[in-house]
């Protein structure tokens, strides 16, 4: 269940003075108090919306809508309310997301340098993710020895339609006990033309 929707808080609280009632149409104070709505998921603020405000009549108790009030008083309370602003906290969420959108974008960048350093040197036990027999399915390869120019490289006898669940498939007892050899060169055009799309060094 996803919880998402609108709150209030409060922003400012204020009185004005000398000013008459249209209620009970005494000379007297109005108190006045502003609120900030603002969106949220999961109870974390992601932007502030439209504010709300009410003043309330010292004399009488009544409670208006500022729109309500005769301009006197409107005027009056839009100068009371400058400078009033959402509080950062307000874009938290907003934060959050931006912060991930760069941790990812730095961390597909980190992982797209990793690939391409470890193309260019395999290793023993390098697994390389690749796509499957079939579009849209996806398998792996463990390099089980490297030579000078050669790489040597077991199967995975199992597939998944999803690229980021080839590690659920990386495992031993899935893998052929007959080994394929490449060239390091047919290695880096796989790699290349997208055949080999991740690679894990362990």
């Amino acid at each position: 269940m996803i919880f998402y929707g609108s709150r209030s808080s409060l922003l400012k609280t204020g009185t004005l003075t000398n000013v008459i009632c249209p209620n009970c149409e005494n000379l007297t104070t109005m108190n006045y108090s502003i609120f900030g709505e603002f969106a949220h998921l999961y109870w974390i603020p992601l932007f502030p919306l439209e504010r709300k405000n009410a003043v309330e009549c010292h004399a009488c108790k009544r409670i208006f809508k500022v729109g309500e009030l005769p301009e006197t008083i409107k005027k009056k309370f839009r100068h009371a309310r400058q400078g009033v602003k959402a509080p950062l906290w307000n874009y938290s969420g907003l934060a959050l997301v931006a912060l991930g959108i760069s941790y990812g974008a730095w961390a597909s960048n980190a992982n797209d340098v990793n690939n391409l350093e470890y193309i260019k040197s395999p290793q023993t036990h390098d697994v390389y993710s690749i796509t499957g027999s079939e579009d849209n399915y996806y398998s792996s390869m463990r390099v089980s020895a490297v030579s000078k120019d050669s790489v040597f490289v077991l199967f995975n006898d199992y597939e998944t339609d999803r690229r980021s669940d080839v590690h659920k498939i990386d495992r031993n007892k899935n893998y052929t006990t007959n080994s394929f050899s490449f060239s390091k060169a047919d290695i880096e055009e796989l790699f290349n033309d997208g055949t080999i799309f991740d690679i894990e060094r362990r």
